[in-house]
């Protein structure tokens, strides 16, 4: 679980693309490549990086667990 601040408001959809957007960056992944999977009018999200392995996806989160 990653736990995320966004100062986008929850309007229209611009907090999940703020997600979208910085996950991209953070992953260094195309934003095509990221995809919220359940909760889009949640606060928890369950969301899928495509075309990330396992181990390097744990390795970029690495500095938050």
């Amino acid at each position: 679980m990653l736990k995320v601040r966004l100062k986008a408001a929850p309007v229209d959809g611009g907090a999940n693309e703020e997600l979208v957007k910085f996950l991209s960056r953070f992953l260094k992944v195309p934003i095509s490549s990221i995809e919220i999977k359940t909760g889009r009018t949640s606060k928890n999200k369950v969301v899928s990086v495509a075309g990330l392995a396992p181990a390097d996806l744990d390795e970029r989160l690495s500095p938050f667990k």
